[in-house]
């Protein structure tokens, strides 16, 4: 009796810790700690990445975005999408507290962005 409920905890664990990780909402606008004119606006599914001195060019840099496990699965869906036709895959860490989000070698996904540390600085819809 007592192995029937320790394995059924852990499937309920298990089970948690699944649902925990897709519901982790990214949704809003980050500014990089490196760089603070990097920015990036999170939405379902795309990822906005924009420069605040260049506000016309802010949709040339698109990413579609997909979560799984600890890495986001990301392909390049903007103005140079000739030039990254592959997806990439990065492990991110996410400290709810502080609102940090850290996208290990984003700054290899597009050329010229420096720094992979994000903080959020407003809700979508705010």
């Amino acid at each position: 009796m007592k192995i029937n409920a320790i394995i059924i905890f852990l499937i309920i664990s298990l089970i948690s810790c699944e649902k925990e990780n897709s519901t982790i909402n990214f949704k809003g606008y980050w500014v990089n700690l490196s760089e603070n004119k990097d920015t990036l606006l999170i939405k379902d599914y795309f990822i906005f990445r924009t420069n605040f001195r260049m506000p016309d060019s802010s949709l040339n840099h698109r990413y579609k975005y997909d979560i799984i496990k600890d890495s986001l699965v990301l392909t390049y869906d903007g103005f140079d999408k000739v030039y990254f036709s592959k997806p990439f895959i990065n492990k991110f860490y996410y400290t709810k507290a502080e609102q940090i989000l850290t996208i290990e070698d984003f700054e290899k996904v597009y050329p010229g962005y420096k720094g992979d540390v994000f903080k959020r600085i407003k809700l979508e819809g705010q």
